[in-house]
């Protein structure tokens, strides 16, 4: 049997898809998996991993947009950048003849690519209007507007009769996380300031701040992603750097991810590089401001997830384009760097303790 997984989206959802993944390989062992993703799937070594045969890249328009109303969600739909997309992958996919195919988000266009690939067992998410072109869809008691993506996923294996049995998500990369180890006494940080959406991102000079007060804990080293690598390195020009080291970059993403996986503590806004961190086994800390951790939270056995109360964001979850808050920007201000820190504070006197005990 040739069976397709669609999962287009950011590569948070392709993370947490894993699990999903190895649950379809057990219930078919001996069919061919495909997965069709985005061109960053190409660098976390599924195929490696044994959880896809093989992968195709499709890159479509509709992932980097928010929409702020039903209506601009039905206008970008029969946009020609959306109609084109969804015909081209749907082209690329007919070939192949899949025998069963698997939407992973719930989005009409996905499930209308999948439809005009002319796949006869289409079977997913039902949100969106997705249902409408689908031949089996997840059948909720009740709407999953809390629930966690992995929760979802679970839901969806459960229709297509097999179990999750580990719900963590793991990447193995080769070469990746070998230099954090026990023999390296030198504590490294990754601070990753960006997100895929500017209403997720922490404000700069609170970055900075966070950064200054780490250096206390030498000697050590911080690697710091960001796409202003100048004002980031001008802001941080007079800290000392006696036992300490900052390298501020912005790194292609296979070069990024095992950076990552060779450190000891990962901090950064809600985005798919802290699913990555987690997936690899690093400590994360991760700051949630238009989303919920109760929804996107990475899934790890060292993740802490900061968020100001639902209650001072009635707004959240957020899909604007501009936050429309009475103080703008509410849910990220509200974030103290005490806050963070004292997170930091506690994981790095863990680390240390234990590669003291190493």
């Amino acid at each position: 049997m040739k069976i397709l997984v669609l999962q287009l989206n950011g590569i948070g959802d392709l993370v947490l898809t894993l699990p999903f993944l190895h649950g379809l390989r057990r219930r078919y062992p001996h069919s061919r998996i495909t997965l069709m993703a985005a061109h960053w799937a190409k660098d976390l070594g599924l195929i490696e991993a044994g959880a896809i045969d093989d992968l195709i890249i499709c890159d479509v328009p509709w992932v980097v947009h928010q929409y702020i109303n039903p209506w601009s969600f039905v206008r970008s739909l029969f946009s020609i950048q959306s109609v084109s997309a969804i015909f081209d992958a749907a082209k690329k996919l007919r070939p192949c003849r899949f025998d069963l195919s698997v939407e992973m988000r719930g989005d009409v266009r996905h499930a209308l690519i999948l439809y005009f690939a002319e796949i006869r067992q289409r079977v997913g998410q039902p949100f969106r209007f997705a249902h409408f072109f689908l031949t089996q869809s997840v059948k909720y008691s009740i709407p999953p507007n809390d629930w966690h993506q992995n929760k979802v996923n679970q839901m969806l294996a459960t229709t297509m009769g097999f179990e999750i049995v580990d719900n963590f998500p793991r990447l193995k990369l080769p070469g990746v996380g070998s230099e954090a180890d026990s023999a390296n006494s030198v504590m490294r940080l990754m601070v990753h300031m960006g997100a895929s959406k500017s209403l997720k991102q922490w404000p700069f000079e609170k970055w900075i701040e966070l950064i200054k007060k780490a250096t206390v804990f030498t000697p050590i080293e911080i690697d710091i992603c960001s796409s202003d690598q100048a004002a980031v390195e001008l802001a941080l020009a007079e800290v000392p750097r006696k036992d300490i080291s900052i390298r501020v970059h912005y790194l292609p993403l296979k070069d990024f991810i095992a950076a990552i996986g060779c450190s000891h503590l990962f901090i950064g806004a809600d985005s798919g590089p802290a699913h990555v961190a987690a997936a690899l086994g690093v400590p994360v800390i991760v700051l949630f401001g238009p989303t919920r951790p109760s929804q996107w939270a990475p899934i790890g056995l060292q993740v802490t997830s900061l968020a100001v109360p639902d209650e001072s964001v009635p707004c959240r979850p957020c899909r604007q384009k501009v936050c429309i808050h009475p103080q703008y920007h509410h849910c990220m201000q509200m974030i103290s760097v005490e806050e963070v820190f004292d997170c930091v504070h506690t994981q790095i006197s863990k680390l240390k303790n234990d590669l003291d005990e190493a």
